[in-house]
């Protein structure tokens, strides 16, 4: 057996504190990284849930639809667009479902 040679990476300030420091900044760290993957689980959560609301809103439309709906009358799919955003944004404003139903 030989004797270990003398460790080099020692910080030698953190000897200094107690056992029960130790415990209380381990415990603060734990609680902070607990918050932050709390916040980004609900981040992430609230995400997902609005993309599936605007997945059933606004479902893929098949481009045969389209053309039978409006054919070459681009003009009148912008009116559509543009009624149903001023109606849904006065339904927001006085906190009321946003459900209309167009032809989109």
């Amino acid at each position: 057996m030989k004797e270990a040679v003398e460790p080099s990476d020692i910080i030698w300030e953190n000897r200094n504190f107690s056992e029960a420091t130790r415990t209380y900044k381990k415990l603060v760290v734990f609680i902070v990284v607990l918050i932050l993957l709390g916040m980004s689980f609900s981040i992430i959560f609230l995400c997902q849930k609005k993309s599936l609301a605007f997945k059933n809103k606004y479902p893929r439309v098949k481009c045969a639809g389209y053309a039978d709906n409006y054919g070459n009358h681009h003009d009148e799919w912008k009116h559509d667009a543009i009624k149903e955003y001023i109606i849904n944004k006065k339904l927001e404003f006085s906190s009321k479902d946003t459900n209309y139903e167009g032809t989109m």
